[in-house]
């Protein structure tokens, strides 16, 4: 090049599209383009990741890294002639479990700030997760409690009421009471009797 550029390589592992039953033959060589579709949404992900990456999390960087490979499936299909309304419904959830990965820790995270974000109405929210029972909202809590979960498996100082907040909790009371729901016990019961079970399983 006679003037100085920039490259973004993203490498997606080809087992991973295999795996979802894409036959890759026929696509290979073929430009991809960004100017539209899918394919215009993977690319505006990807240099969205590759500039935010580095103040990202663990959880939130794997939860890019599914959503890249998602647009990349869907993009193929798309390439390939496959594309429907339901590919673009998926790409739509995948960029709302990104945004949800990304910001988890936001108390005001729900549906109205998802939409707002996204530039697309509830209904197409709705829409994107109607054939998963929790719906958008259930989602969100689904996420924030696992996380929770793991960080309290974790040999950390923070205490319960810290990890509740650090994951967009703001009511701790609401917190202990789902989080018992879901794993069957308040989260401190859980800390100690996980932590037990693992003291007592090491050598």
């Amino acid at each position: 090049n006679p003037v100085r550029v920039e490259h973004l390589i993203v490498m997606v592992p080809k087992a991973h599209l295999l795996e979802r039953g894409l036959a890759l033959d026929e696509l290979m060589a073929r430009r991809l383009g960004g100017h539209g579709g899918v394919a215009r949404l993977a690319l505006e992900t990807m240099r969205s990741v590759y500039r935010e990456l580095p103040g990202m999390h663990d959880e939130a960087a794997r939860a890019a890294g599914e959503a890249i490979t998602q647009f990349v499936h869907l993009s193929l299909l798309e390439l390939a002639g496959r594309a429907t309304a339901m590919s673009q419904r998926e790409a739509l959830r995948e960029r709302i479990k990104q945004l949800v990965a990304a910001r988890l820790g936001d108390p005001g995270l729900n549906v109205e700030a998802i939409a707002a974000a996204l530039n697309c109405s509830r209904r197409h929210l709705y829409n994107a997760f109607s054939d998963e029972a929790e719906g958008v909202a259930g989602y969100i809590l689904r996420e924030r409690l696992e996380a929770c979960r793991r960080e309290l498996l974790r040999p950390t100082r923070r205490s319960v009421t810290e990890i509740a907040l650090a994951h967009g909790f703001a009511n701790l009371a609401h917190f202990s009471r789902v989080f018992k729901s879901r794993y069957g016990m308040p989260p401190s019961e859980y800390r100690e009797h996980t932590r037990r079970l693992l003291g007592e399983a090491t050598p």
